[in-house]
């Protein structure tokens, strides 16, 4: 032995240095040293003694250097396997990566073109629906409406509306309904208005000629009193007239005061009866503009439902598959890493060992993670 070795009795150098850094013997040396270093009893009165203690430190030191030594030796050309596996696998990664983001790169184009014409579409059919709807302040007239189912009706539901061209006629036709009773309904209130208007020009002309027709009686039959009072007396003519005078005008008086309750009566009935025509409309109009309201936002919301699915259908595909490629690389690292522990234990016998059947033995005692044999 050695100084260098003294610690040590057994001959390592001939040894595999995998079968020297196997833990059981690792522990046999590392206890012969120990074992040896403190049987030395140190003498610090003499320098003698004080150079044993010395040299018995330094034979320790020697003997970790040594072993140490064949260490690095045993795993210097699995540091280089290793390095050059992990320079090839990330390689491997990005060349693929490349690849998927090729492959995938014409499908995420078709996606946002279908999203577009889809959207386009959309677009075209909501222009549809509001051709069915007026300012909410306008009170449209049955030309203003007449003009907008010629608009609606001009419009072709040809093959630019693809799959959705049945909605768009169903749209079309709700549209082209709601816009016919509209019509429907202002054509017979602008007829009403006329009517009414007529009425009360008759109604007007009928009092007027009455009126003439009682003065011209009442004048007529004053002009004979009068011809009968002169005949009697003048002087019982003279205040007969002015009492006939009176009375004439108290009469007039009267039957203009007649004529005008009649007038306004007949004013406030068409006028309640307008008024009740009137809110019977606009209350009908306000349910059909909501009814119709309500049947387009049912339509849009079950488009929009429609693409939020779609999207999040593809979101949810893209993170299984982002989470499973995942999952490939670290359990295909973990083997790796495994495969590279079982074969660092051979070291420089590595060559003369079947690679094959030391991983089917590790794999089979469950050294290799996610892998399982079972006989």
């Amino acid at each position: 032995m050695t100084a260098e070795t003294a610690m040590i009795t057994t001959d390592i150098k001939s040894m595999k240095p995998a079968d020297v850094f196997e833990t059981a013997f690792m522990d046999s040396l590392i206890k012969e040293i120990e074992d040896k270093a403190k049987a030395h009893v140190p003498d610090l009165t003499t320098a003698k003694g004080r150079a044993a203690i010395k040299s018995n430190a330094y034979a320790v030191k020697r003997s970790k250097t040594l072993l140490d030594g064949l260490g690095k030796d045993l795993v210097k050309p699995l540091k280089e396997q290793a390095k050059h596996v992990d320079a090839e696998r990330k390689r491997m990664r990005d060349t693929l990566d490349t690849l998927n983001a090729e492959l995938i790169e014409p499908l995420t184009t078709w996606e946002k073109e279908e999203e577009k014409r889809k959207r386009a579409i959309g677009e075209k059919i909501e222009l549809i629906i509001g051709l069915q709807f007026f300012e909410a302040e306008a009170t449209p007239s049955a030309d203003d409406i007449r003009d907008r189912l010629n608009t609606l009706n001009e419009v072709i539901i040809d093959e630019s509306y693809q799959e959705m061209a049945d909605v768009a006629e169903v749209e079309k036709a709700e549209a082209i309904k709601i816009l016919e009773l509209k019509l429907e309904a202002q054509v017979k209130y602008e007829a009403d208005q006329a009517e009414l208007s007529r009425l009360k020009a008759e109604a007007a002309e009928r009092d007027r000629l009455d009126a003439e027709r009682k003065a011209k009686e009442e004048e007529e039959r004053k002009a004979q009193e009068a011809e009968e009072a002169r005949i009697k007396a003048e002087a019982e003519a003279k205040a007969k007239a002015e009492q006939e005078e009176k009375d004439r005008l108290a009469r007039e008086e009267q039957i203009r005061k007649d004529a005008e309750e009649k007038a306004k009566r007949e004013a406030e009935e068409l006028a309640k009866a307008k008024a009740e025509q009137v809110e019977r409309e606009r209350l009908q109009a306000i349910k059909d503009k909501e009814d119709a309201e309500r049947r387009a936002e049912k339509a849009a919301q079950a488009e929009r439902d429609k693409i939020a699915k779609e999207q999040a259908e593809k979101e949810a595909a893209d993170k299984k598959r982002r989470e499973d490629e995942k999952h490939r690389e670290r359990i295909e690292t973990d083997i790796e890493e495994d495969i590279n522990r079982v074969l660092s234990h051979f070291g420089n016998d590595l060559g003369n060992v079947d690679i094959a059947d030391a991983i089917l033995d590790a794999m089979i005692n469950g050294k290799i993670r996610h892998t399982e044999i079972k006989y």
